[in-house]
């Protein structure tokens, strides 16, 4: 039985399960430790889940617990949920790295009997009985393993490196005296206010991220500050960061558009210990998460293509530049709109710059734009325009830069598999991609081609009632007028990118939207009943549609009635549910304010 050296309590059961089992199979003379810190000079902080010293070597262990099939490559693992995370061997091999160069330089004798030779082995340890590691990494045998029978795997490898003389055993006793003293990773709580903790992910520069549940059920993710005891870093520029992130966010918010994550209020933690900042989590999955799904379908492309640079446009009027686009930060939901997130180095008007931090919060991939890895300082709105199209294109086609090489042949790559307008769309994301940023097209100019490819014949609504077969926009085509009110008139309409249909109402009174928008249509938008039809989406006034809600195909009340005379039965059923939506709503402090039959 290996010693075991715990300081907290386990997050999750995959982490306990992981140091019980490795307590119990490994060899009595072997060394587990859980749960700590490496804290770089920059102040960004590498967590280790678990050190395992053998005999003659080290081992760095990232424990991961997920569940179903992954897919990834050699950057990203996607999840079943469709969230892409960083590869964690990956992960683990940057820990070892760190950690092979502090012991280097804190046990001498180390550095005089092994040199500079390999003694710190990175591992993935998959805790999960449930999970099928589909990802296409050549590291993958020898870095993965799976918890049960690992034992084997860390006894193998500990004596491989004693026939290679690459054994530490001459300074064992002086690295388990140092590693058994770092400091501990920060307990991770049960729950954080209104919010149940339910897993993390590796601190992101100087902030930790936890995944949580709030009591409304909601899925969020919750970024701490540690703002006490905090000497490696500033503190002060790092709380501005931080709530940069958020008034970014909360800006968007409040102008109406849906680009980017809500956010819950900030508040601080622990009698002032953390900040911490609750971001709600996107619907839908990563670019990448959904090229691993499924490779994309001709006719497809357009749409999504589209629906990126609207989003886009969307964000630069309001003078935001987000810095750092890529697959894993572009998300796609089931209706086919595009949104963004991490918005920790974007930059916004009258703000002091954090570019000097830029590296540290978000580290750079071949997604930046030239400019912008020579320095994120020199960012401008097409540095975007580049991002955002070589996010694309890597979806379209599935082939993805490498650092510090040529962008694939992507116009070679997508020319027999996709339509004519779609491969024009190709050659013009191409045209994003010039190394100066002054020849690129604005996102304006790349959206209003794609408009032009996408639609060339199709009729434009022009006002007053649609009529059917009308585009109100790039994506909805009037399939008939539901009814006209007072107040608004509602249209079953064609989600062309989403290939459903949906129900539109366009509201008439400018006056009466702005009364309903800061409030009663955002809470609409959290309501979940069986009874109540789904808001989707709120757009801002000047748009052709201010609600996008579920179809719920049947008839109405008006329509039935005679065939429900004297069905007592039916009628009380029905009179429930509606009652029971009534006091729904009355308990989110909302009325409905337009009931009839």
């Amino acid at each position: 039985m290996a010693r075991l050296f715990q300081e907290h309590q386990w997050l999750t059961r995959g982490e306990g399960r992981t140091a019980e089992h490795l307590k119990e199979a490994l060899p009595q003379e072997w060394v587990v430790i859980s749960g700590r810190d490496l804290v770089h000079p920059s102040g960004a902080v590498c967590e280790l889940d678990f050190i395992v010293i053998g005999q003659n070597t080290v081992f760095v262990v990232e424990e991961k617990s997920w569940r179903g099939r992954i897919h990834g490559d050699d950057r990203y693992w996607v999840l079943p949920s469709g969230e892409s995370r960083p590869s964690p061997i990956t992960q683990a091999e940057r820990g070892a790295r760190m950690l092979a160069g502090r012991l280097r330089h804190s046990v001498p004798l180390l550095r005089q009997t092994i040199g500079q030779q390999h003694f710190v082995h990175a591992v993935v340890v998959l805790s999960s009985r449930d999970v099928d590691v589909r990802v296409s990494d050549p590291r993958r045998a020898e870095r993965v393993w799976n918890l049960e029978g690992s034992e084997t795997e860390f006894r193998r490898v500990d004596a491989e490196a004693a026939k290679r003389g690459h054994s530490i055993a001459a300074s064992r006793k002086q690295i388990v005296e140092y590693l058994t003293r770092l400091p501990h990773r920060p307990k991770v709580p049960a729950r954080i206010n209104a919010y149940k903790v339910t897993g993390k992910l590796d601190a992101d520069g100087p902030f930790r991220t936890l995944l949580a549940e709030h009591d409304d059920g909601g899925k969020r993710v919750l970024r701490l500050l540690p703002v006490s005891g905090a000497a490696s870093f500033d503190v002060a520029v790092h709380r501005a960061t931080l709530l940069r992130e958020y008034e970014t966010l909360k800006k968007l918010e409040q102008v109406g558009l849906d680009v980017a994550p809500r956010v819950d209020p900030y508040f601080e933690w622990e009698d002032g210990q953390f900040l911490v900042v609750p971001i709600h989590v996107l619907p839908g999955r990563t670019l990448r998460g959904d090229r691993t799904a499924a490779e994309p379908q001709s006719g497809r492309l357009l749409d999504v293509f589209l629906a990126a640079f609207k989003s886009l446009v969307s964000l630069h009027d309001q003078n935001v530049i987000h810095r750092s686009l890529n697959p894993d930060r572009i998300w796609l939901d089931a209706s086919g709109r595009i949104r963004f997130s991490d918005f920790l180095v974007s930059r916004l008007p009258d703000t002091e710059t954090i570019a000097a931090d830029a590296d540290t919060l978000v580290p750079p991939d071949p997604y930046r734009a030239p400019e912008c890895r020579v320095d994120p300082g020199l960012a401008e709105p097409t540095s975007d325009v580049y991002s955002l199209a070589a996010s694309l294109l890597f979806w379209a086609s599935g082939a993805e830069p490498q650092a510090d090489e040529k962008m694939p042949d992507w116009q070679q790559d997508l020319r027999d598999r996709v339509t004519q307008a779609e491969y024009e769309a190709v050659k013009l994301l191409c045209q994003c991609l010039c190394e100066d940023e002054r020849d690129r097209p604005t996102a304006q100019d790349v959206q209003k081609e794609l408009r032009r490819l996408q639609t060339p014949n199709r009729p434009r609504a022009r006002g007053g009632l649609y009529q059917p077969d009308e585009w109100i926009d790039d994506q909805h085509r009037i399939l008939r007028l539901l009814g006209s009110g007072a107040t608004a008139d509602t249209y079953l309409a064609d989600d062309t990118a989403a290939r459903e249909h949906v129900v539109l109402k366009r509201l008439k009174d400018p006056s009466f939207y702005e009364r309903l928008a800061l409030r009663e249509l955002q809470a609409a938008r959290k309501l979940d009943h069986p009874a109540l039809r789904k808001v989707r989406d709120i757009r801002p006034w000047n748009s052709p549609f201010h609600l996008k809600m579920d179809y719920v195909p049947g008839s109405s009340l008006d329509t039935i009635r005679d065939g429900w005379r004297n069905r007592a039965d039916r009628c009380r059923r029905l009179l429930e549910q509606v009652l029971d939506a009534l006091r729904y709503l009355e308990s989110k402090s909302l009325l409905h304010r337009d009931i009839k039959p």
